[in-house]
């Protein structure tokens, strides 16, 4: 899930206050040809692993989405996926404009979604008007921000438990494609003893299909330039999260193929 986080300001400050020269190209086509020219699109691909490119900014991941496809040589590969992200129920218009661009996920906060009474904490109800609408005007897939076990994020009616949370997730938003977690080891020991408790209790298990943890790889490229110094910046990124994999690192969970030991 790389994430492009406020990109044309990114690229106001490497021209105007860095002085760097993007010879008339935009921050998309710098992040689009290194991803290409550096060899991960090429090892992505191979592999089958997908890329959910990512950003709160609708015009930006559309933007980057028409870029990033004119560049790659494969791009009518199912690897790429693009999310707009949004902290709110998102417009007619913004879901129209995903649909006419072909931006098939949605990642929304999770209590845009399970909505709680903000003086009581407790749960009030799921939004089920704005799931049917997701899935079933526009098919699109939800993904859903950010699973967290301390107690301040948890509605009183998971009492203190955030495997209480996990279960109501599943037991009662089958729709979810996707969670984003902050503590990745924690849902993936709930995802295997809900599941394979559902399965010997012969639960409908087969709604639910987890695969592969993928890191967020947030693109901080404010203080990078082009070729070595930014190849530098992602490939020390990179390292670091191999390095520290055992330190908390936000990842997620997605639905759509079996989990991976």
């Amino acid at each position: 899930y790389p994430e492009f986080k406020d990109p044309d300001d990114f690229h106001r400050v490497m021209v105007n206050e860095m002085g760097i020269d993007l010879e008339n190209q935009s921050f998309y086509h710098i992040v689009a040809d290194f991803f290409i020219e550096s060899g991960f699109a090429e090892k992505f691909e191979e592999a089958g692993l997908p890329v959910y490119w990512q950003s709160f900014d609708l015009d930006a991941i559309i933007s980057f989405k028409r870029i990033f496809e004119a560049k790659n040589k494969n791009p009518s590969s199912n690897v790429y996926q693009y999310v707009f992200l949004s902290s709110k129920e998102p417009t007619n218009d913004q879901l129209n404009s995903m649909a006419e661009n072909k931006i098939t996920n949605l990642g929304l906060n999770k209590n845009v979604l399970v909505i709680e009474n903000s003086e009581t904490n407790h749960l009030v109800n799921i939004n089920r008007n704005l799931i049917n609408k997701i899935k079933n005007d526009y098919n699109f897939n939800i993904h859903v921000y950010t699973m967290r076990n301390e107690n301040q994020y948890l509605l009183f009616d998971y009492e203190a438990d955030h495997t209480i949370e996990y279960k109501f997730w599943f037991d009662n938003l089958p729709e979810v494609s996707g969670y984003f977690t902050d503590y990745p080891r924690s849902m993936k020991n709930v995802v295997n003893s809900y599941f394979s408790e559902s399965s010997a209790n012969g639960i409908g298990v087969v709604r639910f299909h987890f695969h592969t943890i993928f890191v967020v790889l947030l693109l901080f490229l404010f203080t990078t330039v082009r070729n070595n110094y930014l190849s530098t910046c992602i490939g020390n990124r990179l390292g670091s999260l191999h390095r520290y994999k055992h330190r908390q690192t936000k990842l997620s969970i997605s639905l759509s193929k079996p989990l991976r030991a």
